[in-house]
């Protein structure tokens, strides 16, 4: 990518979230394509050991959402989350892997540890 365009793509970019899950990373971000019309893309980041040349990699996945499937995309997700969490898995603590439970779960066991060495302890 030349210089003009990292200007531009950052220029288009409206609004960011991360969400850390485990070992991965989900980037969501907002972005203008024109006229006022805004679009979201989902990037999934998982972290991967490279063995042959002993270092680390990112592999990233996008997924590009427009305004017209927001509505679609939305309820299809929904219902899919919905049917795990009721039909599939009734009985799992979905609330056990939020990072404020690993958080409090960590510091209990040793609680000189910063909450930026329990993300790195996680893999996360």
């Amino acid at each position: 990518m030349e210089e003009g365009e990292k200007e531009v793509y950052k220029k288009n970019e409206i609004y960011n979230k991360i969400v850390k899950a485990g070992k991965r990373l989900y980037f969501i971000d907002v972005k203008l394509l024109k006229d006022k019309l805004y679009y979201l893309t989902i990037t999934e980041s998982v972290k991967h050991t490279n063995t042959e040349k002993d270092l680390n990699e990112f592999r990233k996945f996008r997924v590009v959402l427009f305004p017209e499937d927001f509505d679609k995309f939305t309820e299809g997700l929904n219902d899919v989350i919905n049917f795990i969490k009721k039909e599939l898995m009734p009985g799992f603590d979905f609330n056990k892997f939020t990072k404020s439970n690993l958080t409090i779960k960590n510091n209990e066991i040793n609680k000189n540890k910063t909450e930026n060495n329990i993300i790195s302890d996680l893999n996360v």
